[in-house]
């Protein structure tokens, strides 16, 4: 099945020493989806989101369905200071689920954060959670304009 392209679960600490091994990203907009590991639940909406969950084997677990992806991963708060080993180990894993975003925003923006060519000039759109991307549509293509994440 074809689905739009999501944008990196945004939920791994920006200053954190480690994020995850393995964040989700998911395929090209005209990609099929990738099977279901046996781990997974059948559906999106079986997926108790923010409940506890447990990887295999210690890793993370990405699930993706035409509805979005969930991830079993420890919920990394969204702060620029580093965390210490043990205040990492102690992090709970949980369930995150990233909805597949629309073609193209309410606000007219992209649905996931674009690149090359771009038609509204002066078009300004932002991308993130914690650590965010301004994009501005200057003289036809995208320009990062702006970004960051917390101190």
């Amino acid at each position: 099945m074809v689905r739009a392209s999501l944008a990196l679960i945004a939920v791994a600490a920006c200053g954190s020493p480690t994020a995850p091994a393995n964040p989700t990203v998911a395929p090209p907009i005209d990609a099929p989806l990738p099977p279901l590991a046996a781990e997974c639940p059948a559906s999106y909406a079986a997926i108790p989101a923010g409940q506890a969950c447990t990887a295999p084997s210690g890793r993370t677990l990405s699930c993706a369905y035409p509805e979005g992806v969930c991830t079993c991963m420890a919920a990394y708060p969204c702060s620029g200071v580093a965390m210490s080993p043990d205040e990492m180990a102690a992090l709970p894993i949980t369930w995150q689920c990233a909805p597949t975003p629309p073609a193209v925003r309410a606000d007219g923006c992209p649905g996931v954060e674009p690149s090359g060519a771009c038609a509204k000039d002066g078009q300004v759109c932002g991308y993130g959670d914690c650590c965010f991307t301004q994009l501005t549509c200057t003289d036809g293509q995208w320009q990062m304009t702006g970004g960051g994440c917390p101190p």
